[in-house]
């Protein structure tokens, strides 16, 4: 806490930033985004402008007008960048997290976007936003350890888990859609992410069985553990839920926090399943 905020002289932020920007956290995000910025080549300003911006290029005819315009390109982005609405500053960082150009020099920029993504992250929890930059999508999750379980679950390297790391993703997507959010589906595939670790870890053939086959594995659980996710399942295949079946009798539609407990919760399942088979 600053000299300013301990003696009141500057108001403590202590609500958060839900569909708002202000101005503090869109030139922190602005500062994050250049750091890698003035790294990259006109190809990365081209991809912007064409791909986000949708606007068409300037074609340069002389030597003197492409430097001009390559001295010029970093101020161009960044007045467009502070015009947006809050919700498209979310999307341009998404966008340019996951540019073509990066994808392209992916040895290359690995540890600076790796940097620039944590400043992104500081940003938005020192400024007190709603939302957190969580494998390269913007979400509306904002505690660390639900954010941790998340990303470990993603980051699995092993080919064989790869149907896993597909539903956690899916999962992730349709819960961060800002536009149009999917929440049951999204629960749908958090659950399917655990029905596929048990399966590849017992080669069973549904939740139920593989569940209890983990044992016969040599990968122990606490019964009560093992029995509050069948519960889980069970609460998925439910006929009001309508989450992995079709919706048979009236109930309550899961909503955004559901969906984030579902993530969650699977995420942190996996984890400690692929944890306990190693």
């Amino acid at each position: 806490m600053s000299f300013s905020q301990r003696y009141g002289y500057t108001k403590i932020r202590q609500e958060l930033q839900e569909e708002s920007i202000d101005s503090i956290l869109r030139n922190s995000l602005w500062n994050a985004i250049y750091k890698c910025l003035k790294h990259t080549s006109s190809y990365l300003y081209e991809e912007i402008i064409c791909d986000f911006f949708k606007d068409t290029l300037v074609v340069k005819d002389s030597v003197f007008e492409l430097m001009e315009e390559m001295s010029q390109k970093h101020n161009d982005i960044k007045t467009r960048f502070l015009k947006l609405d809050w919700f498209r500053v979310y999307d341009f960082i998404e966008f340019f997290i996951n540019a073509e150009y990066f994808k392209e020099r992916k040895s290359e920029f690995k540890m600076l976007l790796k940097s620039i993504k944590e400043d992104i992250n500081n940003s938005l929890e020192k400024e007190f936003s709603a939302y957190r930059l969580v494998d390269n999508i913007i979400v509306k999750i904002t505690d660390e350890n639900e954010i941790s379980a998340i990303e470990h679950a993603l980051s699995i390297k092993n080919g064989k888990f790869k149907p896993i790391k597909t539903h956690l993703e899916a999962s992730l997507q349709k819960l961060s859609d800002k536009k149009n959010p999917d929440y049951r589906n999204s629960i749908k595939e958090s659950i399917s992410a655990i029905e596929a670790c048990c399966r590849i870890l017992t080669s069973e053939n549904t939740l139920g069985k593989a569940l209890e086959k983990l044992d016969k594995t040599g990968i122990k659980i606490n019964a009560q553990l093992k029995q509050a996710f069948d519960k889980l399942y069970a609460y998925t295949n439910n006929k009001s839920s309508g989450i992995r079946h079709a919706i048979i009798e009236e109930g309550n539609e899961p909503d955004f926090e559901d969906a984030k407990y579902m993530l969650t919760s699977c995420s942190a399942f996996v984890n400690y399943l692929i944890s306990k088979s190693k």
